[in-house]
């Protein structure tokens, strides 16, 4: 017992000495961690600076139905997987492609707007100074970056660069045409209101009203895009059937 008694000390002891050891070894490796420290700080500096923001969206539909006529209708019918078949007609339609294009339009994405930031190009959606309004009536070039300088609250300069096998789109039939239209590089100054219609475009920026004007407009290089909406309704079912985000509640 006092042989147990005595090795308790000596236990601790050797412990005490392996943590002081170990102390001393992480101290005079110490310039390890501080290199270790600024990568981190670095790697995290360029993913939130280059990488560009992803954005998700998650909602709950409620699809309820009428029992009793539904009842009242198997009874009639025998066809006692009806119930469910309608319910898979509805998750069908809002999974569908043409609800999914209905849905861009209702959301106005004809266009995307950017900001350029010292690293990046950043999408500014609805904090846009000015807004472009496209003539419906016209087929419009798509996926053509458009490179916009504000000059003052009444002019504004656009710009584009020379662009093969370019594709248009046509409201009027709700589809995208391979038109393998060349573009020419082109930059124009125009007042804020005034359409434009050259290469297979036609559209008009008008200031938001919604934002007040400030002069550092000047100083920011902004551009825009006209969307193929074929493209983006595409996408957009793509990503949802990978995510698998949506959530659907029968009652």
């Amino acid at each position: 017992m006092a042989t147990n008694n005595n090795s308790l000390p000596q236990q601790e002891e050797q412990s005490s000495i392996d943590l002081k050891e170990l102390m001393f070894k992480m101290l005079d490796k110490w310039y390890y961690f501080v290199i270790c420290l600024i990568v981190s700080i670095l790697v995290f500096f360029v993913v939130s600076k280059f990488t560009t923001t992803q954005y998700q969206a998650k909602a709950t539909l409620l699809i309820k139905s009428n029992e009793n006529a539904l009842s009242q209708l198997t009874l009639l019918s025998n066809d006692f997987g009806k119930n469910k078949a309608n319910f898979q007609n509805e998750i069908g339609q809002i999974q569908s492609f043409s609800m999914a294009k209905r849905t861009i339009k209702a959301l106005d994405f004809y266009v995307n707007y950017y900001q350029r930031s010292k690293f990046k190009k950043v999408e500014i959606y609805k904090d846009s100074p000015y807004f472009v309004e496209l003539d419906m009536f016209k087929l419009q070039t798509v996926n053509l970056p458009i490179e916009v300088q504000i000059l003052s609250k009444d002019k504004v300069q656009i710009s584009y660069k020379d662009k093969n096998n370019s594709s248009q789109y046509d409201y009027g039939q709700d589809m995208l045409i391979e038109s393998n239209l060349s573009i020419k590089g082109k930059e124009t100054t125009l007042n804020f209101g005034q359409w434009y219609e050259a290469d297979g475009m036609k559209f008009r920026l008008i200031l938001n009203e919604d934002i007040p004007f400030k002069n550092n407009f000047t100083k920011v290089n902004y551009s825009f895009v006209i969307n193929d909406i074929d493209k983006i309704a595409k996408d957009f079912n793509s990503t949802k059937n990978r995510s698998n985000q949506q959530r659907i509640n029968y009652n």
